[in-house]
């Protein structure tokens, strides 16, 4: 097409172009000095195109060889300034080395172009021709650098996926710092968006059969699915149905105080303090050890394995990812069994059991918080804990609107279970000597969108 339209009109658009898309390229909020230096060598251009525009170079294949080349990477710099625009900034941090390789590979073609045009027009003055000679020489050498909170926080997020870190804390501590990378303001509504587009990417990339990138978005998705501000309550009732159903055969509901838990493996016991281990990691030696105390162990001046006195030659240490995956099941079915054994403690009306199980509930809702939506995905106990209320025993009264107030504290989706099932049962819910403090902590009108009908239907004075 460029054939037909005369140069001068041509070259008078891909100025245009040029010039829109370096004006683009401020509105990237990720890599922005990426982008700035891609900007720049833009403009750097267009001199020489308004030198050709004003001598009227003479169409030649030559010519309209390189202008065609020219508008071509040009149009590829526009795409990829488009897509840091309007794709969703978790995504863009999770490909930014790729985004960053590509501007470099663009401003590096542009230089190849511009220096093609200057030798395919023999209009173009000596000065021009020795300047975009030396501005094809710096695009051509030009080394874009990711940034350091981007490094980081990639070398961070690599880390977790390659460890298989299942940790809650880790994955806080990540996604509050990819958020703050992209300038995602941190508060779980924005992070949960973007979280929610990041997914929409991924199923995208499946789409396209994109197998690689979708898998790794799939990691990224399963880490950052532990963090708090990720929390799915359909998800987590579907794992919990799914523990519960893997160790219905084992459990046996007969009432005792033994909740018929696991006992930890040897192998999940680190040798140096024998407790069970959250980071387990593997020395030259083959022997596997917990990472903190292993840590001490070296840095004590220690060249040895502990156990084995085995000579290393190098200390270091690699995460041990099948049996951490072991060791999480483990927990997660002990977890699951306390929580149903819990619930028929509760139901036998037995006021010390009761007791023992309000205690039990309140230590798994400190532990680990899934355990809170665990506790309200077994079918029937957020009710039995609501009937309780109508126990003659204050303290049982006591124990069971402070284990309410554990398993709703800081989670929206269960305050909403709550709620529900307080309506439907007609109970109010509070105590006489800490109302005000009872009413705070099972509902909080700045984390449930409820009405002053909900919270009468919450509130009762037990006397």
């Amino acid at each position: 097409m460029l054939e037909l339209i005369p140069i001068g009109a041509v070259l008078s658009l891909i100025t245009t172009q040029v010039l829109e898309t370096a004006r683009a390229a401020e509105d990237v909020l990720v890599e922005k000095e990426s982008f700035r230096i891609l900007a720049q060598y833009l403009l750097s251009i267009q001199p020489a195109l308004s030198e050709l525009q004003k001598r009227n170079v003479q169409n030649s294949p030559a010519v309209q060889y390189a202008l065609k080349a020219l508008q071509e990477d040009i149009k590829k710099a526009r795409n990829l300034i488009d897509s840091c625009i309007t794709k969703p900034r978790f995504y863009l941090l999770v490909n930014c080395r790729s985004i960053v390789r590509e501007a470099q590979e663009i401003i590096q073609d542009l230089g190849k172009d511009l220096q093609v045009l200057s030798l395919a027009s023999l209009e173009v003055s000596v000065d021009i021709r020795e300047n975009v000679q030396k501005l094809q020489d710096e695009m051509m050498n030009t080394e874009l650098q990711l940034g350091n909170l981007f490094t980081s926080t990639m070398t961070k997020l690599e880390l977790g996926i390659r460890e298989h870190r299942t940790d809650q804390g880790f994955a806080n501590d990540l996604i509050f710092e990819i958020a703050r990378a992209v300038g995602v303001p941190v508060e779980t509504t924005e992070i949960r968006k973007e979280l929610a587009s990041f997914k929409k990417e991924k199923d995208e990339a499946a789409a396209r059969k994109e197998r690689s990138e979708e898998m790794f978005m799939e990691q990224v998705l399963v880490l950052l699915s532990r963090a708090d501000v990720a929390y799915n309550p359909e998800a987590t009732a579907h794992a919990y149905k799914e523990r519960a159903q893997s160790i219905s055969r084992y459990y046996c509901s007969s009432g005792d105080d033994d909740d018929n838990t696991f006992p930890p493996l040897q192998a999940f016991l680190c040798p140096l303090k024998m407790a069970v281990m959250n980071d387990p990691v593997m020395l030259q030696s083959g022997r596997t050890y917990e990472r903190e105390d292993i840590k001490r162990w070296f840095d004590a001046g220690h060249k040895t394995d502990p156990v084995t006195k085995e000579e290393l030659s190098d200390l270091s240490m690699h995460p041990n990812v099948p049996l951490r995956q072991s060791i999480v099941e483990w927990v997660e079915h002990n977890y699951c069994l306390s929580i149903r054994h819990v619930k028929h403690m509760i139901e036998t009306g037995n006021e010390t059991k009761q007791r023992t199980g309000f205690a039990k509930l309140q230590s798994l809702c400190e532990e680990n918080r899934v355990n809170k939506g665990w506790i309200v995905a077994e079918d029937g106990l957020l009710s039995t804990i609501v009937g309780v209320l109508k126990s003659q025993s204050r303290e049982i009264k006591r124990d069971a609107l402070l284990t309410l107030f554990m398993i709703v504290k800081n989670h929206v989706s269960n305050k909403v279970s709550f709620i529900y099932i307080a309506k439907i049962r007609s109970y109010f819910l509070c105590f006489w000597y800490q109302r005000t403090v009872a009413f705070s902590c099972l509902l909080q009108p700045d984390d449930h969108q409820g009405s002053m009908e909900d919270i009468r239907f919450v509130v009762l004075w037990i006397r």
